[in-house]
């Protein structure tokens, strides 16, 4: 059962009440019920939460709604930033009701809703991770929009990071690795084969099927090879097969 707790609207109106009487009272009172309620003290859970420093429903809310403005600067939400985003619901441990209010926070996000300067300030103690969490949603598509790079430093100074820190935050950059060229796949082709690069047609064939017959798969079945064997042998005419299609190409064989 949720234990209501307002002790800041307590003392409030107390306060106003020593200062300007009931209309002190009530005017003070209702700015700290205001604070209590955004910083999510609503309860006596709210309030251990905070002082034992774990993360609170603020935090949170305000992480998903930049992940969920992230998700959506470039036009359409993808499958891939909806993964993304239960990824980070799992990397926090979120149980049933913070999962409801994150994926609550992330679709107020994609709405444009954000979290205030004031809101981000005090976020400073969690800012390298929730600026993770960003760098992370934007590399989805493989490379970062300008757009999303400025709202994502704007959101790091906020928080009271240098550009350097929040630049530094991002994940590493996970490159393709480089593609042979048509130079280098035919000298590859020329050396699976056998032959060399003033080999006839005529020669060219026969080195193919002569290794084609030796690196059957059905070949190897039929001799008793296990299936470890035959799928290798498979692969191996997969890549002869190949590269007798390379020199044809680049030798203009038929």
């Amino acid at each position: 059962m949720k234990i209501w707790f307002w002790p800041l609207t307590l003392l409030g109106f107390l306060a106003g009440w020593a200062v300007a009487s009931i209309p002190g009272a009530l005017l003070v009172a209702l700015l700290a019920h205001a604070g209590e309620r955004q910083l999510g003290l609503t309860s006596l859970a709210g309030w251990k939460a905070r002082w034992q420093g774990r993360p609170g429903r603020f935090e949170h809310q305000a992480q998903f709604q930049m992940l969920g403005r992230l998700a959506k600067r470039g036009g359409r939400v993808l499958t891939a930033h909806i993964r993304q985003a239960e990824g980070e619901i799992e990397r926090l441990g979120l149980g049933a009701d913070d999962r409801k209010k994150a994926i609550a926070a992330f679709e107020q996000g994609k709405g444009g809703t954000l979290p205030s300067t004031a809101d981000l300030q005090r976020l400073s103690e969690r800012s390298e991770g929730i600026l993770r969490a960003c760098w992370r949603m934007v590399w989805i598509s493989g490379s970062v929009r300008p757009g999303d790079r400025d709202e994502i430093l704007g959101w790091g100074q906020a928080m009271g990071l240098a550009e350097a820190q929040v630049l530094a935050l991002q994940p590493p950059v996970q490159t393709a690795p480089r593609q042979p060229s048509n130079e280098e796949k035919y000298r590859k082709a020329l050396q699976l084969l056998g032959v060399t690069d003033d080999a006839d047609a005529a020669t060219v064939k026969q080195a193919y099927r002569r290794l084609l017959s030796r690196h059957h798969p059905d070949k190897k079945a039929g001799a008793g090879a296990g299936q470890s064997a035959v799928y290798a042998a498979a692969q191996r005419t997969a890549e002869l097969h190949a590269a007798y299609q390379v020199i044809k190409t680049r030798r203009g064989f038929r």
